[in-house]
């Protein structure tokens, strides 16, 4: 009688740690499951970083062409070519693809520099306006690209540094 309890118990134990351990590796297996899921969030997330830093750099590079008026070691085009419409739309659209593994500040920044480059708009269809009083002058170009400029700087800034946190 005696064996048999011990076996029965035994029986019982063994059952027991097989339950536990089945229960414990489902559920190691679901923080791993997440933990390879965050990471691969991470990844897509600093690639889409990645692209829209570089597509910040092509919108800055449009945006300069504006502003070093007379300097003959730098690249220059005149005011009255001033049209960023394609430019924005193309990086609108790419931020708008990309925009579902970013942080919500980092969005809002986004559209906020879409926003204040969408001023330039108006500003190009007013270069050739018949009515002078409603002409956008070379001053006013040349102070919304620096501004336009500076925002992306400051972006890029953010940028660098957020691509670095997990």
């Amino acid at each position: 009688m005696k064996n048999i309890n011990s076996a029965f118990l035994g029986s019982i134990f063994t059952f027991l740690g097989l339950v536990l351990t089945f229960f414990l590796n489902r559920i190691l297996e679901k923080d791993k499951n997440k933990g390879i899921l965050l990471l691969q969030i991470f990844n897509y997330r600093n690639q889409d970083i990645k692209e829209i830093y570089a597509l910040l750099i092509k919108l800055r590079k449009y945006y300069e062409l504006f502003i070093y008026e007379g300097n003959e070691f730098s690249e220059q085009e005149n005011y009255m070519n001033f049209g960023p419409l394609i430019e924005i739309e193309s990086f609108q659209t790419e931020v708008e693809k990309k925009e579902i593994f970013l942080k919500n500040e980092m969005r809002e920044k986004l559209y906020s520099l879409i926003s204040s480059m969408g001023i330039g708009r108006n500003f190009a269809l007013n270069l050739h306006n018949n009515d002078i009083e409603c002409r956008t002058d070379k001053g006013t170009i040349v102070l919304h690209c620096r501004e336009i400029v500076n925002e992306i700087e400051n972006l890029l800034k953010y940028l660098r540094i957020e691509i670095q946190k997990i």
